[in-house]
């Protein structure tokens, strides 16, 4: 597994996806998941991240890479060799996209050297193995969305030929 080094650059991303406890506010969610990685940086390399290495972003993980600002602008500041890590809650918050999307992150951080840190897991996509794991949660959030999609349509499904309205937002 990939280590931290106590100097260099990382950068923090954080999602709240849409599907989120609605019970919890967009501030509520981002600032549970920012406190749990700023501990966990305290606790490894005795600093924490600076706000302006911080990207927030409200969207669905399902949404494509290339429409989410914000993870646009990490996946551009990891090219930099300066840059050795990003922080998330989980890998399935950096997406829940397409296998164009999860090819597209995993060969970012892969040939840039750019470790993927959750407090789980440090993961080093050049080591093949962690690859996999990563590529394996990926996948699993992937498949979660899309069978929670596919419940949802059928709840909508089932409603709309009972004849009751379906609105588009609730």
């Amino acid at each position: 597994m990939g280590q931290l080094k106590k100097d260099g650059i990382y950068l923090m991303y954080l999602r709240k996806s849409r599907a989120d406890n609605p019970d919890e506010s967009v501030e509520e969610v981002l600032a549970k998941h920012e406190k749990l990685l700023q501990d966990y940086f305290m606790r490894e390399i005795g600093r924490h991240i600076p706000e302006d290495c911080i990207y927030r972003e409200v969207v669905s993980g399902g949404e494509d890479i290339a429409d989410r600002e914000e993870m646009c602008k990490v996946l551009a500041r990891v090219e930099s060799p300066e840059v050795l890590g990003v922080a998330c809650a989980d890998p399935q918050r950096l997406s829940r996209g397409s296998l164009t999307d999860c090819d597209l992150l995993i060969d970012t951080f892969r040939y840039s050297r750019t470790l993927v840190i959750t407090p789980v897991m440090i993961y080093d996509l050049s080591n093949k193995m962690e690859r996999r794991f990563f590529q394996d949660e990926l996948m699993r959030g992937r498949d979660y969305l899309d069978y929670v999609k596919e419940v949802l349509y059928r709840g909508r499904y089932l409603s709309a030929s009972r004849g009751w309205f379906v609105p588009s937002c609730p």
